[in-house]
């Protein structure tokens, strides 16, 4: 989510990247907008239409989380200024964290005044609390988990200095190997713990090994194969074997089958060098983040309305839902953003006296 465009870092943006990110924001909610109607029937495996066609969303939109860890880590890790703790945690602090800060802050009031209204508001309260405490709060584990990662990143880069390149590649593979591993054996309450932190610290790595060395890459049909053999692995192992990879918000991108098309999902990105951005892919580019943050709050206080659009077709629901969602969660991210450029000015000005 973070870049270090904003920061005047990268003297030149990385359209596929970019277009990545946007596909990755819409593939997010399309998981959660899916999951509404999925989560009634993926257990029964019927392997009716809706069933295959429900459960292959809910795998291919499994690309999202990793890439945009791995996209932060390709940026973040190039730049070398990022060893310095002070610079570093500057930028991060006004690009990721006090916007995530305020924004978390403003929905959790949302949902407090809206308990308010029901039953057993102070039992309502005090579950939003203790979700905000652990990192549970509606989607906002991943920013949680993501400040984790910043918080090693000019450790990482300092050992990345150390490092030949093969024993580089060695320590990325040796992280995700861990966090394929850890994740099929534990269950995490709190988003922010070593075990996840060092999970996905794994695609951190390997986003910027693959974007470093992204001209001696494999070429396009290998990263398309490597999307189909991951959909087809999650898919077949889904049917045949377990649901398992199924189940826990963080498990899921860990799956061997979705770490294979996350890879060739990142890969392929990183080759559409001759696709030129323009000024939609620009300005959406840059409200990810926000749409990101917003989305998921706006789908649980409206979805009970927008369920009731007079369609028998589950599937168009679940298209118009999403298209609905993408553009409420656009509206709120530019006005956030807004509002933060003031708020982000009157910080620096407090930083730099500090």
């Amino acid at each position: 989510m973070y870049t270090e465009k904003n920061n005047g870092d990268v003297d030149k943006r990385d359209t596929g990247y970019d277009y990545l990110r946007i596909i990755s924001t819409i593939a997010v909610i399309l998981i959660h907008v899916n999951w509404r109607y999925f989560s009634n029937v993926y257990l029964v495996h019927s392997r009716d239409g809706i069933w295959i066609t429900e459960s292959l969303i809910n795998i291919i939109t499994r690309f999202s989380v990793p890439c945009f860890v791995m996209i932060s880590g390709a940026f973040i890790l190039k730049n070398e200024r990022n060893a310095d703790f002070k610079y570093f945690y500057k930028k991060a602090f006004l690009n990721v964290v006090l916007p995530a800060m305020l924004a978390e802050f403003i929905l959790v009031m949302v949902f407090v005044i809206k308990s308010f209204a029901g039953s057993d508001s102070n039992e309502k309260i005090i579950n939003i609390l203790k979700q905000v405490a652990v990192g549970g709060f509606e989607n906002f584990w991943y920013i949680y988990m993501l400040v984790g990662i910043y918080v090693l990143v000019p450790v990482v880069l300092r050992i990345k200095k150390m490092l030949s390149y093969k024993e580089w590649i060695v320590f990325a593979v040796f992280l995700l190997c861990y966090g394929v591993f850890s994740q099929s054996l534990t269950t995490h309450i709190v988003a922010y713990d070593n075990g996840i932190v060092m999970s996905y610290l794994g695609y951190f790595l390997i986003g910027n090994i693959i974007y470093e060395k992204k001209n001696k890459r494999s070429n396009m049909l290998i990263d398309i194969l490597l999307c189909i053999i991951g959909i087809a692995i999650c898919f077949f192992a889904r049917i045949f074997i377990s649901d398992f990879y199924t189940k826990g918000v963080y498990k899921v991108f860990f799956s061997p089958g979705v770490v294979l098309m996350s890879f060739g999902m990142f890969s392929l990105f990183g080759k559409l060098e001759k696709v030129k951005s323009n000024r939609w892919s620009t300005g959406l580019r840059k409200k990810c983040f926000g749409i990101y943050m917003f989305h998921s709050s706006l789908l649980k206080l409206v979805g009970g309305y927008i369920d009731g659009i007079g369609l028998e077709l589950e599937l168009a629901k679940i298209l118009i839902i999403t298209v609905i969602t993408f553009c409420v969660s656009l509206v709120c991210s530019i006005c956030f953003d807004y509002m933060y450029a003031k708020i982000k000015k009157r910080t620096i000005v407090l930083l730099e006296k500090i």
